[in-house]
């Protein structure tokens, strides 16, 4: 489980298995955070986080019960939301999200 701790960090809380979550793990992100989305962007099976901020999006890729971060990408002026889906019909996880008065698509590029 993910959620947003405030404009600057994402929490991520794993799972004991009974019911209850571990201690969570705090991720720093951009500032002026407005949205996230979670998928597998890597193909490797385990959840990574698109992370949408007004500078951009940031993906932080799942390496055990760390995450590293792999860049950020210009989403545009007035970004308010995020998710993931495949857009181009490739079997991968893209990134779509919304601005002002577009839309910006980040095509996953990962083998």
């Amino acid at each position: 489980m993910t959620k947003l701790t405030d404009d600057t960090a994402v929490d991520v809380y794993y799972g004991v298995g009974d019911g209850t979550f571990e201690a969570p793990i705090v991720i720093p992100v951009l500032p002026k955070m407005r949205d996230i989305a979670v998928a597998d962007l890597d193909g490797d099976g385990a959840p990574d986080i698109a992370a949408l901020a007004v500078a951009g999006t940031m993906i932080l890729y799942a390496r055990g019960r760390t995450f590293v971060a792999d860049g950020v990408y210009r989403s545009g002026r007035g970004v308010t939301e995020i998710v993931a889906g495949d857009v181009d019909g490739d079997g991968r996880q893209d990134i779509v999200s919304s601005a002002f008065n577009a839309l910006a698509v980040l095509l996953n590029q990962c083998p």
